[in-house]
């Protein structure tokens, strides 16, 4: 084996999935042109992985490229930290993560990469761009994400998210940003984490126009080679379930991009595509939100049509559309009685347009479902101030269970002990 010193060092991680490792490792061998390293991290993989991996080490390296190889055989499954933790075993210039899925790319990919940081010092964090065809789209974002920027020598980089399938960054900048994430987590979203740290010490990150590997996610997995439904459905069910509770933290950029994911796997999902259009909603991509919504209301009784028209109703309500607003709020009502974001936000709708006594009903109405809704509890209290809704035991009721779960603490505690004592008196 070649004893250079490596211009690169391409880590993978990988764990049970042997068909696409094979294909992946094979891809590397063919095409990787500079003096390299490919450092493979198994995660404790039980599976035909070990042999695969066996048989790679012995293999003798390809013509081009001097390069050096190494297993690391992890007890346990460690997820996507497993990047951070092989590229601390890396000593080239350059740091490249690879999926374990991206099973082809052009020959010279990594000269290529390089030449585009050595054009824009800048350039903080690069990924190859994917080939998109029926049975996926490669996990890229939309075109209208990035903006392009040629340079001489036919170099072309569009500027905006940098995807984790294969991605570069130079040595230095990695260790300024302080390495790849550690989230304690299986799946995804290393890559726009560490892109926000490249961000934010003054980098860009961006795609490298022209130069495409395949990314075999979305239904490229069984319709290419047969690799098992079963564990696909598997993996999108985590991922569903990882954005979810990304959602209910309030991390809605990385719910975002994690209902992305599970997209590229199930397109069709409705449900995703209502809760994604909800999570850029939360993070002001308003025009994103509202294309998603109307995705999803095209298809008659599609699940997750009452998520996508109460975004539809925030989006209006934030226009001044109050009627519109108000009928896309009623129209889920009609189908969802107990709808408690419907309930809360026709509540602050007809708190502005001089309906109290309506409002209340909604606000109450959301309370009763959802007992810890503060925008409601705030609007409700404000409204309370009147004696023909103060009154009302069903607003104190709601108000009260409200102020027993936030505690003696805070704004609202203050000003519910202030109306209680004056109505005492």
């Amino acid at each position: 084996m070649h004893r250079v010193t490596p211009t690169i060092s391409i880590v993978l991680a990988t764990f049970e999935r042997p068909r696409f490792l094979e294909k992946a490792l094979a891809a590397l061998d063919r095409s990787t042109v500079l003096p390299h390293e490919v450092i493979v991290w198994d995660n404790g993989s039980a599976d035909e992985t070990g042999r695969i991996l066996s048989d790679w080490e012995r293999r003798p390296p390809a013509a081009s490229g001097a390069e050096r190889r190494r297993v690391v055989r992890n007890a346990v499954n460690i997820g996507i930290d497993a990047y951070g933790e092989a590229a601390r075993l890396a000593c080239g210039a350059y740091i490249a993560v690879m999926d374990d899925d991206v099973i082809d790319m052009p020959a010279g990919w990594d000269r290529a990469m390089t030449a585009a940081f050595e054009a824009d010092p800048l350039l903080g964090f690069l990924a190859a761009d994917v080939v998109q065809d029926d049975v996926t789209r490669g996990g890229k974002p939309g075109l209208a994400c990035y903006e392009r920027t040629e340079y001489d020598g036919g170099i072309v980089i569009d500027y905006g998210p940098a995807g984790g399938w294969l991605a570069m960054t130079p040595r230095r900048v990695l260790e300024e940003a302080g390495g790849f994430p550690r989230l304690g987590r299986l799946y995804y979203h290393h890559d726009g984490i560490y892109s926000e740290r490249v961000v934010s010490k003054g980098y860009r990150t961006g795609v490298l126009a022209g130069v495409k590997v395949y990314h075999a996610c979305d239904r490229a997995a069984s319709e290419m080679f047969g690799y098992g439904a079963d564990q696909a459905r598997k993996e999108a069910h985590r991922l569903f379930l990882e954005a979810d509770r990304l959602a209910q933290e309030w991390r809605f950029a990385e719910a975002a991009e994690g209902y992305r994911r599970f997209l590229d796997r199930e397109r069709d999902s409705s449900l995703a595509r209502a809760r994604l259009a909800h999570a850029l909603m939360m993070i002001d991509r308003f025009e994103e939100a509202e294309t998603e919504s109307r995705a999803v209301l095209r298809v008659s009784d599609a699940p997750g049509r009452e998520t996508a028209a109460v975004v539809l109703g925030m989006l209006a309500l934030r226009r001044g559309e109050t009627g519109q607003a108000e009928e896309l709020f009623q129209q889920v009502l009609a189908r969802f009685p107990e709808h408690p974001r419907a309930h809360a936000l026709l509540g602050v709708l007809l708190a502005r347009t001089g309906r109290p006594a309506e409002a209340a009903y909604h606000l109450v109405s959301a309370l009763f479902v959802e007992p810890e809704m503060g925008d409601a509890a705030r609007v409700l209290l404000a409204l309370a101030s009147d004696p023909a809704i103060g009154s009302r035991p069903e607003v104190n009721a709601a108000l009260s269970g409200y102020a027993v779960r936030v505690g003696k603490d805070g704004e609202f505690a203050r000003a519910w002990t202030k109306r209680t004592a004056a109505v005492e008196r």
